[in-house]
């Protein structure tokens, strides 16, 4: 596995839906990318897009999706759930 990631911020003007997020990570993957770094926007199911890179054979080692949530100056139970379910939902289970 190659330790080279992608920070998918630099592909943000070529994944504003499903289908363009899938055609940019399928050409990604047939350049050569295995990692990536991406925070789901909210609009998106995470497990479509966790089915998509699955798929794919593309790993999403890195997130900021709860450096967002924990900057809410009010936080609540749902919101809190939401983050750890997410993180969960990619692997990310240390200290949760």
């Amino acid at each position: 596995m190659s330790k080279i990631a992608l920070q998918m911020y630099t592909m943000r003007n070529h994944t504003g839906t499903f289908s363009a997020l899938s055609s940019t990570l399928e050409k990604l993957r047939k350049i050569g990318y295995e990692n990536i770094q991406y925070t789901i926007p909210e609009n998106f199911d995470t497990s479509e897009v966790k089915k998509l890179t699955e798929d794919l054979g593309i790993k999403v080692i890195s997130s900021a999706y709860l450096n967002r949530t924990i900057v809410t100056v009010k936080m609540n139970l749902h919101v809190l759930k939401k983050a750890i379910n997410f993180l969960k939902q990619w692997g990310q289970t240390n200290d949760l």
